[in-house]
C-alpha cells in the first residue's frame, strides 16, 4: 500500500529518487560515523591485546629463550618475505589463534558432554587409555594407532554435536525434489546441523 501511495505521489522515479538523495547521503553519514566510532573502540582494544602478544613474542626470541615453534615466530623470522607491518602481523597472528581456540574449546567441551551424557562409554574410554598408556602420562599423537575407541569416542562426539552448523558444502549433480523445492542440478547446498 505505501509503495503505491508513494508512486501516486511522485510522477516519476527520477523525481522520488531525488527527493530522497539530501536524506539518504545524510542518513547514510550519520551512519557510517556511529559504525566508524564503534569500530574504532573494538579496534584500539584489539590492537593492544594484539600487539602486545606479538611483543611478548618478539621478547622470548630475543632473549634466546628456547620456545616452541609457533605462527607468531613464523611471520616474525620471515617478515621480509610476506611485506607486512608489525600491525598487519600481529592481527594476523591474532586472528588465527581466536578462530582456533573457540573452534578447539567447542570441540572439548563437546567431548566432555557426551562424556558426561554417556558415562558407559566414557569408562570404556577410560578403561583403553589405562590399559595402553598407563595412568602416569598423557597420550600423545604416536600412540594413536592404539586407542581406536577414543578416537571414535571423539569422532561420533563430533558427529553428534558438530561445531560448526554449516558442515561442508554439497553439489547437486542432477535436479532433485526435496519437501516440493526443486534443487537444480549444479546447486550447492549447505546443509545446516543444527
Amino acid at each position: 500500500m505505501y509503495g503505491i501511495v508513494f508512486l501516486m505521489y511522485y510522477t516519476t522515479v527520477a523525481q522520488a529518487v531525488a527527493s530522497m538523495a539530501p536524506s539518504a547521503v545524510i542518513s547514510s553519514l550519520l551512519f557510517n560515523a556511529r559504525d566508524m566510532i564503534k569500530f574504532l573502540t573494538w579496534y584500539g582494544r584489539d590492537l593492544k591485546l594484539h600487539t602486545g602478544q606479538l611483543e611478548w613474542v618478539k621478547e622470548q626470541m630475543q632473549s634466546n629463550e628456547d620456545i616452541s615453534p609457533s605462527f607468531t615466530r613464523y611471520m616474525l623470522e620471515n617478515s621480509q618475505s610476506y611485506d607486512l607491518t608489525e600491525t598487519e602481523m600481529a592481527f594476523l597472528a591474532g586472528v588465527f589463534f581466536g578462530a582456533g581456540s573457540d573452534m578447539t574449546s567447542a570441540s572439548i567441551f563437546t567431548v566432555l558432554m557426551a562424556a558426561a551424557c554417556f558415562p558407559e562409554e566414557q569408562a570404556k574410554v577410560q578403561a583403553e587409555l589405562y590399559a595402553v598408556i598407563g595412568r602416569h602420562r598423557a597420550p600423545t599423537f604416536a600412540d594413536q594407532g592404539s586407542i581406536p575407541r577414543l578416537q571414535a569416542f571423539i569422532s561420533e562426539a563430533l558427529r553428534w554435536r558438530p561445531v560448526v552448523s554449516g558442515g561442508l558444502a554439497h553439489r547437486t549433480t542432477k535436479d532433485m525434489i526435496w519437501e516440493n523445492y526443486c534443487i537444480p542440478a549444479g546447486t550447492t547446498v549447505l546443509g545446516n546441523h543444527w
